[in-house]
């Protein structure tokens, strides 16, 4: 089952030719593990692959059939960039931002993939325990309040404005475009540079699909392709917009490709791409979808839309590994949110207090699984 499931999802990528839309390598090779440069979290953070395949072949030595049981949709790819503030209204709202491998799947495995990643820098169970991790998860699980305010790395994140939000959105448009062009940098492949058969591809998923989701009154200045080389949607096509209404009203707007999610690779997914995106979106954005970010298609083809905002977190190994503490109370604010979004899926009302009853197994499996996973990961890293 696994290797027709694996075949399935390398067949899906395959879009064919040198080209803008060449295969995604994110799930490719047999342990489809992706080589990065720096810390062993930045290479976890473009390896959900691998996690899920791992966690197929071995997940059932080291949990429970009954915590394997709970199943929903998952981040799938939790880590602490896969989430962020968004405005919802004149609210700024914690979501996760990122739909690329998220999915049906078991939810416990899904907290574990966060466990993973956050282990990967805190090393020490003093540091940041699994228990204090699990018991944030749960908390959310069971639909708790959070103690404490907002983690102090998220706070500026959390209070930008929606004044200085347009203001900073501007300025990163400028920075971007020339006489109403896109510049040619960064790796964005401008329209006059695109293949015939590239451009052809782009008109028909304007036709098909983005044409009815771009802001209404503002004229197309000009179009663009990114290819993101590496990372965990590294070869997915992003298709962008240069859009203009007024000399003070631009957008950039970009539709992200989705292909098959990497928690496929251990549960064969029963929605389709639409489907699944759109389910996902419920879930985790549960006070409403931020303006012009969305999932469009039909079900053939799926993109996620959202503008190009400008990022207010900037998170990497070593800023965590100088603020231990700052980093311990992100992680186990992501793990609580983690543990609200899987509880707000009402199918697993039992959820939550299997994992209450069940808390000092759970934690000491928990933490021999990422044991022994990020072992996995350190000599993938090194070779």
């Amino acid at each position: 089952m696994r290797i027709t499931i694996l075949l399935i999802l390398l067949q899906t990528m395959l879009v064919g030719g040198p080209s803008a839309f060449a295969a995604s390598e994110a799930c490719r090779g047999k342990r489809l593990w992706v080589s990065t440069e720096g810390s062993l979290m930045m290479a976890l953070r473009s390896n959900a692959c691998h996690f899920w395949l791992w966690s197929a072949q071995h997940a059932g030595q080291l949990l429970s059939p009954q915590t394997l049981s709970f199943h929903g949709l998952v981040a799938g790819d939790a880590h602490h960039e896969n989430f962020s503030h968004v405005l919802v209204g004149d609210e700024r709202v914690y979501v996760l931002n990122d739909v690329d491998d998220s999915g049906e799947g078991a939810l416990f495995l899904d907290f574990l993939k966060f466990l993973g990643v956050s282990r990967s820098v805190a090393q020490s169970e003093k540091v940041l325990s699994s228990e204090q991790m699990l018991a944030a998860y749960t908390r959310g699980v069971r639909g708790e309040s959070w103690p404490g305010e907002i983690p102090s790395l998220l706070k500026a994140d959390a209070a930008v404005s929606a004044e200085d939000l347009a203001v900073d959105y501007a300025a990163k448009i400028k920075k971007s475009t020339t006489d109403g062009k896109f510049d040619r940098k960064d790796g964005l492949l401008v329209w006059d540079d695109m293949r015939p058969a590239d451009q052809r591809r782009f008109q028909r998923f304007e036709g098909r699909y983005f044409r009815a989701h771009l802001p209404a009154g503002y004229e197309v200045m000009d179009r663009a392709l990114f290819v993101k080389d590496g990372g965990g949607s590294g070869g997915a096509p992003r298709y962008w917009y240069y859009l203009k209404k007024s000399a003070n009203e631009r957008e950039i707007i970009e539709f992200k490709a989705l292909t098959e999610p990497a928690v496929a690779l251990m549960f064969p997914q029963t929605l389709s791409a639409i489907q699944r995106v759109r389910a996902v979106a419920d879930a985790y954005c549960e006070k409403g979808i931020a303006k012009n970010f969305g999932p469009v298609g039909d079900a053939d083809q799926a993109f996620w839309m959202r503008p190009r905002l400008p990022s207010y977190i900037d998170f990497n190994a070593k800023l965590f590994s100088e603020n231990p503490k700052a980093f311990a109370e992100l992680s186990h604010y992501i793990a609580y949110k983690l543990g609200h979004w899987h509880g707000l899926q009402q199918r697993n009302a039992d959820y939550g207090k299997y994992l209450s009853e069940h808390h000092k197994e759970l934690a000491q499996n928990s933490a021999k699984f990422i044991a022994a996973y990020l072992s996995v990961a350190r000599s993938q890293q090194r070779h």
